[in-house]
């Protein structure tokens, strides 16, 4: 194992041989020069004052009111026309035997049926 400077010159010392001083003191190396970073390019919310945005916010330009109202206007006319009565759809021309059947089974959509199955089993 390598032994450090300090050690070899102690043992020199204690073996009576003469050391010479050291000539130079360890200077310390020089603190590299700051280097300038640029500045980041400012983030889009940085971009202009705060007081303007509140204020261009706040105001609505008579050209985007003219596009809301009449967007509102269309809203209103399709849900007046979705609210509306629709027409009854015209009875279509059938057979006899058909039109039978066809009325027995809107008759039978109106009746509510009895509560308990007439066919079911007994209880045990």
């Amino acid at each position: 194992m390598p032994e450090s400077a300090d050690v070899v010159e102690a043992e020199l010392a204690e073996a009576g041989v003469e050391v010479p001083a050291p000539t130079h003191e360890l200077e310390p190396e020089p603190e590299p020069a700051p280097v300038e970073v640029p500045a980041p390019a400012p983030s889009r919310a940085d971009v202009g004052r705060p007081d303007q945005a509140e204020e261009s916010a706040d105001r609505i330009s008579r050209r985007s009111r003219k596009a809301e109202e009449r967007e509102k206007r269309a809203r209103a006319k399709e849900s007046s026309a979705a609210r509306a009565p629709r027409e009854a759809a015209p009875e279509r021309k059938r057979g006899a035997v058909l039109g039978f059947f066809i009325s027995c089974w809107a008759e039978l959509k109106k009746v509510n049926g009895p509560t308990a199955r007439p066919w079911s089993r007994p209880p045990r």
